[in-house]
């Protein structure tokens, strides 16, 4: 616009400059020099025109690329709460810490938090802010219709006000359910509203779903751990119970036979020395090594030192751990399978081998849990069942978790068994 006023000022001044000098402008017009005249006004208009349309492209590149640059961040800010989303613990609390601080990094709102549902009393809690709670005009408890959290909540639709500032309270919804609401303060108006509350309610839609999966991963857990706890008091029933009875009966047997004075007296108690120890491993490995396993506070490499040593104190075997790489996130139910399949396999050394010798190799390579188990006994031929060694319950469990297993042996040869896991399950 200013360029096309200064075209006319600069046309109006060219032409009393003519019209006051020579012949004037009806002189200049009528010598012929009206076409010079002409272009000359002419050009000066389309110069102007040009200058003006120019500047209008260069605000426009400067505006797209504004917007540009805002999308970018809007879509960084949103890769990288996706991020912790993807990688989510079952502790919904470190998830929301994760993206309330990615929030607070970027300096994108002037307050963010995340209220969480609590259906039994029927109100709405901040979990996590990028603020104190001095700074959340709604407080950190708020019922349902009560403000703009609590409508935003009762309605399920997104509430959006610019009194005093511009706020959103965005719902987190899965299946139908509601999880929370995800409030924001913006640092200053939005020239885009419609695009602001776009971005709140996708970054709302991202941390519910991390909200929805860290739920599904703790009720996960707890499963397998109710599921571990079921199958050890099935195993203690036919493991320990069973050799607990059947060490009453010999006893009984051995009390009858020093009544009588006989002779099978002294077979008879030692072959009971065994069965004892037998009974205090498995007795001592539920009670020390696999509870915190199951409860996911224990180490598995140091479960299994635990175990290792263990059974070499009770059986009086020479047994040694040799471990090869770091040991890793390992999943619950990975790290009790391992615990599991190795108890069962050094319960066989102990129960059927008569070895003198135990090598027991843990390695944590390329995602995987790699055991193996070796000893020098007596081994037996590869094809012939043996339906008390075991070895079924072994296979089983490991295919379960979606690993391998694999016997080596011969007569007098020992055996070896080799079982190869996952880290992680699925």
């Amino acid at each position: 616009r200013w360029t096309v006023v200064f075209a006319t000022v600069f046309a109006s001044l060219y032409s009393l400059t003519l019209a006051v000098s020579g012949d004037g402008l009806d002189g200049g017009w009528l010598n012929d020099d009206r076409h010079i005249f002409a272009g000359f006004i002419v050009t000066t208009y389309l110069v102007s025109l040009a200058v003006s349309y120019l500047g209008s492209v260069v605000r426009l590149l400067d505006w797209e690329k504004e917007r540009t640059r805002a999308a970018l961040g809007d879509l960084g800010t949103l890769f990288d709460v996706t991020r912790h989303v993807m990688s989510a613990p079952s502790d919904v609390a470190t998830l929301l810490q994760h993206v309330t601080q990615t929030i607070r990094d970027r300096h994108y709102y002037r307050a963010f938090a995340v209220y969480l549902s609590e259906a039994s009393s029927g109100k709405i809690e901040m979990a996590a802010s990028t603020v104190g709670v001095e700074e959340l005009p709604e407080g950190t408890v708020v019922k349902l219709g009560e403000g703009l959290i609590g409508e935003a909540a009762h309605t399920g639709a997104t509430r959006v006000t610019s009194q005093p500032s511009w706020r959103a309270a965005v719902p987190m919804r899965s299946g139908g359910e509601l999880l929370g609401i995800v409030y924001v303060v913006s640092r200053g108006e939005p020239e885009d509203q419609g695009s602001a509350r776009a971005f709140a309610e996708a970054l709302a839609n991202q941390v519910a779903v991390g909200v929805h999966n860290a739920h599904l991963m703790k009720r996960q857990v707890e499963l397998a751990a109710q599921e571990e706890r079921t199958r050890i008091a099935r195993e203690i029933h036919d493991g320990i119970a069973q050799a607990m009875y059947a060490l009453a009966l010999n006893l009984e047997t051995c009390a009858d036979l020093a009544e009588r004075e006989k002779q099978p007296l002294r077979e008879r108690l030692r072959q009971l020395v065994p069965l004892a120890r037998q009974a205090l491993l498995e007795t001592r490995h539920y009670i020390f090594d696999l509870r915190p396993l199951l409860a996911g506070e224990g180490d598995l490499l140091a479960a299994i030192e635990n175990q290792v040593r263990e059974f070499r104190t009770v059986s009086r075997i020479d047994t040694r751990l040799e471990t090869i790489g770091e040991n890793g996130n390992i999943a619950v139910a990975i790290a009790t399978g391992v615990y599991r399949i190795l108890q069962e396999a050094l319960a066989n050394v102990l129960k059927h081998s008569g070895a003198s010798e135990v090598r027991v190799t843990l390695e944590f390579t390329d995602g995987r849990v790699l055991l193996r188990v070796s000893d020098n006994g007596r081994g037996f031929e590869q094809n012939e069942s043996r339906p008390g060694y075991g070895l079924e319950n072994m296979r089983r469990r490991a295919e379960t978790l979606g690993g391998s297993f694999a016997v080596e042996t011969a007569p007098e040869k020992g055996t070896t068994i080799a079982v190869s896991l996952p880290s992680r399950e699925g």
